[in-house]
């Protein structure tokens, strides 16, 4: 039975990449190095620009999954 890949999502930033603080700065190098050690990583991201046909988007960014919210 192959274990399953660990995975984690982080919560509380802004966005990654970090371009705003402290915090974000941390989560994007948490990220980036648990991706890099074969983990499936997410990162709850604010989106401030209104988009009605759209509240929730996802993209991908060097191996993280990017979950965009309206705030």
């Amino acid at each position: 039975m192959k274990p399953e890949t660990p995975a984690i999502l982080i919560l509380g930033t802004r966005g990654i990449p970090a371009a705003h603080g402290g915090f974000e700065t941390f989560a994007e190098k948490l990220a980036l190095f648990l991706v890099g050690r074969g983990w499936k990583v997410g990162v709850y991201c604010q989106d401030e620009v209104e988009r009605i046909d759209q509240r929730v988007r996802n993209e991908t960014w060097r191996g993280i999954e990017l979950i965009h919210i309206q705030v």
